[in-house]
């Protein structure tokens, strides 16, 4: 069974209708015969950690297929609702519904259990960001509320920044500020400790992607509807913005392809209901 998948680079920045950029067919492997709910490559791209239809995590090498680290199935808190890897592949980060569970891939060992809480009694985890260096920990519950962990000195501050589930998390590349993304259409900026947000950004609708380019100078995007948004990362100043109605007049022209700006390639989401991983190549 090959568990072969290709990188995926998506680093374009989308100006009109009137560009086609070449995109290679890529490679599509079978990873696993489950289907792939979650997964994500690591930061250099070199490794990819899944989560399968059996509630089974694995770490994969993508150059020579092997299994670098399987969590053992005794020790997963089931529904699991989000895996990370750390940006130097040193840490897993494993989410049931209250439960961080980290984990040494070098060492193969748990290194700690972590509960997290909403406001409400019942929430439960939506998202997880790492910061580079691995000293903070973002938590985002179904209630909109967010914890912010630092792993060293064990200090958490919890807030509420959204009313409705927060889905989207991302650092710049000090780790000093992030961005959060939720279904009730709001974008913000913060600075990590301080409840306090630098700038906001309301939508007509939820929000269904949202991400850094890998030089953490801008922020792409998406709402459930209508628009695709280039922003500034630091100012959060709008330079670019796609209507939806736009994409579909674009894809009634032929070979046209049309991709989501900034895209980060090593961090692509991954999932698959066949087991299968497709993943083209600039």
């Amino acid at each position: 069974m090959s568990r072969l998948i290709s990188l995926a680079w998506f680093a374009l920045f989308l100006v009109g209708c009137g560009s086609q950029p070449e995109i290679s067919k890529g490679v599509t492997s079978q990873l696993t015969q489950n289907g792939i709910i979650l997964g994500h490559f690591s930061k250099d791209g070199k490794w990819s950690v899944t989560l399968d239809s059996h509630a089974e995590i694995h770490i994969y090498d993508n150059a020579n297929q092997s299994v670098i680290f399987s969590v053992p199935k005794d020790k997963i808190k089931t529904p699991v609702k989000a895996v990370l890897l750390s940006d130097d592949k040193e840490m897993l980060i494993v989410a049931g519904e209250n439960l961080i569970s980290i984990w040494s891939v070098p060492k193969q060992k748990l290194i700690t259990n972590v509960p997290f809480a909403g406001v409400s009694p019942l929430a439960s985890i939506s998202a997880l960001a790492l910061s580079h260096n691995n000293q903070r920990l973002l938590v985002a519950m179904d209630d909109g509320s967010l914890n912010m962990a630092d792993l060293f000195t064990k200090l958490n501050n919890r807030f509420m920044p959204h009313t409705r589930p927060i889905e989207h998390l991302a650092f710049d590349n000090s780790g000093d500020y992030f961005v959060t993304g939720a279904q009730d259409g709001l974008v913000a900026l913060w600075q990590f400790a301080s409840p306090e947000p630098l700038y906001e950004h309301q939508f007509s609708h939820r929000v269904t992607s949202l991400t850094v380019s890998h030089d953490g100078k801008h922020l792409f995007v998406s709402d459930g509807l209508n628009a695709q948004h280039v922003l500034d990362f630091e100012s959060g100043k709008q330079l670019s913005e796609l209507k939806y109605m736009t994409v579909l007049r674009c894809l009634e022209r032929p070979n046209l392809f049309l991709t989501q700006a900034y895209l980060r390639h090593h961090r692509q989401s991954l999932t698959s209901p066949s087991g299968a991983m497709r993943a083209g190549k600039n």
